[in-house]
């Protein structure tokens, strides 16, 4: 189960507790498991279900909000499979640099196809004049 918009002080705990009466009132409910993952590659499948494996508790607890975890699957007719990295930077601007040079690795391997998310535009500051 994902956090369920946790963010925006939604209850994960109501959804559990629907989850185990089976319905909502008296509107019956069922769960409907979405473990395929259709837009990762699966070395990050891989790699989110490694770390999600230890993060997340292996039962829920609607007292708690918590929802167990439950591993993901990769598409298999995704194709290239690259193993995810870890950059650590001190300020945006190193931050920058950093991106830059993963996308400039990324060019003269021969990949086209780049993005490069962020959460919000105020977060490419930095960003865009490097690029």
């Amino acid at each position: 189960m994902q956090s369920i918009y946790r963010f925006r002080q939604a209850d994960v705990g109501l959804f559990l507790r629907a989850q185990a009466r089976g319905r909502i009132g008296n509107v019956a409910v069922g769960v409907v498991e979405l473990a395929r993952n259709f837009r990762s590659q699966r070395e990050i499948v891989a790699w989110v279900n490694d770390v999600f494996r230890a993060v997340l508790p292996p039962v829920s607890d609607p007292s708690r909000g918590e929802a167990a975890y439950c591993p993901a699957y990769p598409d298999p007719a995704k194709g290239l499979d690259v193993a995810p990295t870890l950059d650590l930077a001190v300020s945006r601007e190193a931050e920058a640099e950093a991106i830059v040079r993963r996308i400039s690795e990324a060019r003269a391997a021969g990949i086209a196809d780049i993005a490069v998310l962020v959460r919000a535009r105020s977060h490419a500051q930095a960003l865009l004049p490097a690029l």
